[in-house]
């Protein structure tokens, strides 16, 4: 969850699903646990998922092996009270929604007792997806400009409702920017990841400590109509699922850390070779 667009949202949406199912598998009646459940009018999410059956069907009629939509996908539309209820459901065992790009906010948000979300289809979707959720996620590429939108969304949004949250760092790219030597870690860090690290530090925010990497492979997955998991092996497409892999780890997914050592195991060596 970001109100600025253009963060990483669908991104990490759709990758940490298909990990997720992945890892958990299907249930005894052969079904995914997960599903991703789209609340953006923009439909990005829909505009991958739909890439992704299309690229299973197209691939199939020509005899060659591929993998459909490793998750369920739901387009909300109409009334927002179901996604209050998404933490209850029976039927699945993980969820994940991507909200949209944009919030609309409250005009009087600073006056006492006023919600920070404004009163239209906007955000009413967004207090039901707030009040179904266990943990948001919130990506922050390290480009100044998105830092301000990031504190409102952290601030007044998810705060002041006492929702459990975590920052993590989002299509760094480590080519860019200038590069400086961490002095407490010793480590070199582009001065754009410092100051987006320093900045959640400056709040106190939770922050994973894993980053997201920009990488091709990533931008052009919806158009070849592909997630994370079913990318072609490569190093390259080992270390760029890795993140999720991690990040999947790191919030207790049971059998993400079995993957990630197996990621680890198999780059090592490529690495070497290359």
């Amino acid at each position: 969850m970001n109100q600025k667009g253009g963060v990483g949202k669908t991104t990490g949406t759709v990758n940490l699903a298909a990990c997720t199912s992945e890892a958990v598998g299907p249930d005894e009646q052969g079904r995914n646990q997960v599903a991703v459940v789209s609340s953006d009018p923009q439909g990005s999410a829909v505009w991958w998922a739909e890439r992704v059956e299309k690229q299973w069907a197209e691939q199939n009629e020509h005899g060659r092996k591929t993998q459909p939509l490793p998750f369920d996908f739901i387009q909300h539309t109409g009334d927002p009270t179901p996604l209050s209820r998404l933490r209850n459901s029976k039927r699945y065992k993980h969820i994940f929604v991507d909200t949209p790009g944009w919030m609309g906010l409250n005009p009087r948000e600073d006056e006492a007792g006023q919600d920070p979300l404004d009163g239209g289809p906007a955000g009413d979707v967004m207090r039901a997806v707030l009040d179904g959720a266990h943990n948001v996620l919130v990506p922050l590429p390290a480009e100044g400009l998105c830092f301000k939108p990031t504190w409102r969304t952290i601030e007044k949004v998810l705060k002041p409702r006492g929702v459990p949250f975590e920052v993590y760092i989002s299509d760094w790219d480590p080519r860019d920017g200038t590069i400086d030597r961490d002095p407490a870690t010793g480590m070199f860090l582009t001065k754009e990841l410092r100051e987006t690290q320093e900045f959640i530090d400056k709040y106190g925010w939770p922050m994973s400590p894993i980053v997201v990497r920009h990488y091709r492979i990533h931008t052009n997955a919806a158009k070849k109509g592909q997630v994370c998991t079913q990318y072609e092996r490569s190093y390259t497409a080992l270390k760029a699922a890795e993140d999720f892999w991690r990040t999947a780890a790191r919030h207790g997914l049971r059998g993400a850390q079995q993957r990630v050592d197996a990621i680890d195991a198999a780059t090592s060596v490529e690495g070497a070779a290359v």
